[in-house]
């Protein structure tokens, strides 16, 4: 026992105590008497009682008193350190309460707050401090939810907390509070990307490590022919695709998604039925080893690549066409004249010679050369217009026959050439170089059809009446805006054949109209479907190199087209082509053959003849100098200008070329017209259409095409002097 203990240490405990009593029963004894005596006298009485109570009060109070005064001030010491030391952990429970995100509270069973977390007065602004909220009920949140039942709570900020209550052992309650608004954000995020995705018309999946999908909208599922995403979840993306397919991309798009994480390339899908389809397809590679796959169906666009690329086809032939239009044109001034002196000179000859010598029959044969030139020229001119070609009335039995004729000497003897003509006359208005140009373009075709073996060659003429009945594939409404008809393929009469109707004609049900029908047909190898659908545009040819320029059937083509008129095509591999063209016919006309033998009628008037070409200039002089006229020749406008100044009245009519270097012949007709208005001028020109192609003034004067025939120079000449 240590000094440090006091002095009343190692004293009996009733010693140490007895301080501590006595007062305790003083006191007691005291109490008591001035509480039950209620006068003087009965005091003492009262403090005897009392004395023994304070007794029983000193000894109740020593007992505990001296249980303490027996501690150790060292036990005292522990006592007090685990005092503090509850009071740290309880602390340190606090703090890591607070420090939890959510908000945390602890109700006893009548509802006051025991201990409430500080997150979770973020949560309630009325219990931020616990202190003062410690002891008080508060009711927050709905009550009638099950226990172990969490739930949401929405506050009034917007804010989203989900709420889990557990009750304890005394009938308390606690309840934790967890901030869930951004997950909550989150998922009506998520929700409206689904949405789109579902939405969306490419198809869109998520593949696992396998292949097999995961998750594919309903667009994905359709595209391949399924009714929804349910009948090809689990599959393999890869059972969309035929064998070839699946190779392919194996070999090409997985080895490419592993190295760079993406592949992007297009492919070939198979639907459900079978089918297949173009699709553009877009693989992702994802962190877990599955994939993203999109497929967009690409089918209509591919199909408007096609068509685009068809148009552009037909464009760049339409190009082609008005390329050799223009350069007929370039080429046919220069080309005319030299067939107009040709034709010119030969044609001297053959009045000059006698017809039994045999330099007539040489001189006749320059002329048919000349003419074969000239309708070359014309048919090159009717590819790029359809109209500006002069028409007359014409027999369709005399350009057979003479088609006829021509094909005689020229086919092989291997075919067999047969022409039958059911009509008296075929007339119709045409014009009857193209007419001669429709026959034969067809019938070379026939004949290269046919080949070097035996064939027949068939040419026929008929004039069926027509009605809505017998020709219903001809029957349309004709639509005059085009310059080409248009064209139908369907199967045809005979089986195997393909039958193809160019143009409408417009067929009444109840009125029958006459028709001049031509056909021409040959037992040649005919034509496959994907040649006829091809066969009448410009350049298209299934001939060798150099034996073929594709423009036949394109003039063909164009030329019925300019005349209104359609054709039917029927051919069967193997069997033979059969061509029938319909041209309206002149109901009731009577038009007399007979050929007229009188003379080009003659002059005496003074004529001006304006070329830049000698020769052509010198031939025109000879012929007109034949009938009579007397006739100077000038090489330019400005000279022509000059010579008509010096002599104003010497000239009765001026005939100048169109095309010349310096002043053109227009421009020389104009001068003319303003300052000679009664002179007669006369525009020769060497190409097809001169008023369209140069906008020439009809006005001006007669406007002649090149090479101009002498009969026809010599009728227009003495026409437009006798109507000075």
């Amino acid at each position: 026992m240590s000094d440090s203990d006091g002095p009343m240490v190692g004293l009996p405990i009733w010693r140490r105590v007895a301080p501590a009593l006595l007062p305790a029963a003083v006191i007691a004894t005291v109490a008591t008497g001035l509480m039950t005596a209620p006068a003087m006298s009965d005091w003492i009485t009262a403090a005897g009682s009392g004395l023994g109570l304070g007794l029983c009060v000193a000894v109740l109070v020593a007992v505990p008193l001296a249980r303490a005064l027996a501690l150790t001030r060292s036990e005292r010491d522990a006592a007090k350190r685990d005092g503090a030391e509850v009071t740290a952990s309880l602390e340190r429970l606090r703090r890591a309460i607070d420090s939890v995100p959510g908000g945390f509270v602890l109700r006893d069973r009548d509802g006051k707050v025991v201990f409430a977390s500080t997150g979770y007065g973020r949560f309630h602004p009325d219990l931020e401090a616990i202190r003062e909220t410690a002891g008080e009920t508060i009711v927050s949140g709905p009550e009638n939810h099950q226990e172990d039942s969490p739930w949401e709570e929405t506050l009034r900020d917007g804010r989203v907390l989900l709420v889990d209550r557990r009750r304890t052992g005394d009938g308390g309650v606690v309840r934790v509070y967890t901030d869930i608004t951004a997950q909550k954000q989150a998922e009506h995020l998520l929700r409206h990307r689904l949405t789109a995705l579902e939405a969306s018309i490419d198809g869109v999946a998520i593949l696992d490590q396998a292949g097999a999908f995961t998750y594919l909208n309903d667009s994905h599922a359709r595209m391949h022919g399924f009714d929804g995403a349910r009948d090809v979840m689990g599959r393999s993306w890869l059972s969309l695709y035929s064998a070839a397919e699946r190779a392919r991309l194996k070999a090409d798009a997985l080895p490419r998604l592993i190295d760079e994480g993406r592949w992007r390339g297009e492919a070939i899908g198979r639907r459900r039925d079978g089918g297949t389809f173009a699709q553009e397809l877009t693989l992702t590679g994802l962190d877990d080893g599955g994939m993203v796959y999109i497929v967009r169906d690409i089918s209509e666009r591919r199909r408007a690549e096609v068509e685009r690329a068809r148009l552009t086809e037909q464009f760049h032939q339409a190009q082609k066409l008005e390329a050799i239009g223009r350069l007929a044109g370039g080429i046919a001034h220069d080309f005319n004249n030299i067939l107009a002196a040709m034709m010119g000179y030969a044609s001297f000859l053959v009045e000059d010679l006698d017809p039994a010598a045999p330099e007539h029959e040489f001189a006749m044969q320059l002329m048919v050369a000349g003419e074969r030139a000239k309708r070359l020229v014309q048919q090159i001119l009717a590819f790029s217009r359809s109209e500006g070609i002069e028409r007359e009335t014409v027999n369709m039995i005399a350009v057979l026959d003479e088609t006829v004729a021509l094909l005689r000497a020229t086919l092989p003897k291997s075919i067999n050439l047969v022409s039958r003509v059911d009509a008296v006359s075929a007339l119709v208005h045409a014009n009857p170089t193209q007419m001669s140009q429709v026959l034969m373009n067809l019938c070379v075709n026939a004949a290269d059809a046919i080949g070097g073996g035996p064939g027949e060659l068939s040419l026929e003429i008929d004039m069926p009446s027509l009605d809505g009945g017998y020709a219903d594939g001809l029957r349309a409404a004709l639509d005059l805006r085009g310059d080409l008809i248009p064209a139908r393929i369907g199967p045809g009469e005979r089986p195997g054949s393909t039958r193809m109707w160019v143009g409408v004609l417009p067929i009444n049900q109840e009125l029958r109209v006459r028709y001049v029908r031509i056909t021409v047909g040959d037992t040649g190898t005919g034509m496959p479907l994907e040649v006829m659908e091809r066969m009448l545009e410009p350049f298209y040819t299934t001939k060798g190199v150099g034996k073929g320029t594709g423009l036949g059937l394109a003039a063909v083509h164009g030329i019925v087209s300019s005349h209104r008129g359609a054709m039917m095509i029927e051919s069967v591999p193997g069997e033979g082509t059969r061509f029938q063209v319909y041209l309206p016919t002149l109901e009731g006309a009577v038009i007399e053959q007979a050929q007229s033998a009188a003379n080009s009628p003659r002059g005496t008037e003074r004529i001006l003849i304006v070329d830049d070409e000698d020769m052509v200039s010198s031939v025109v002089a000879q012929g007109l100098e034949r009938l009579g006229y007397e006739v100077a020749c000038c090489v330019s406008a400005d000279e022509a200008l000059s010579v008509i100044t010096e002599e104003p009245g010497a000239w009765d009519m001026v005939i100048s070329d169109q095309m010349m270097p310096g002043m053109s012949g227009q421009e020389l007709a104009e001068r003319l017209r303003a300052d000679h208005p009664r002179l007669p001028v006369i525009l020769c020109s060497g190409y097809g259409d001169p008023v369209a192609e140069f906008g020439l003034d009809p006005e001006i004067g007669q406007i002649l095409i090149k090479p101009v025939e002498a009969g026809h120079l010599a009728e227009t000449v003495r026409k437009m002097l006798d109507q000075r």
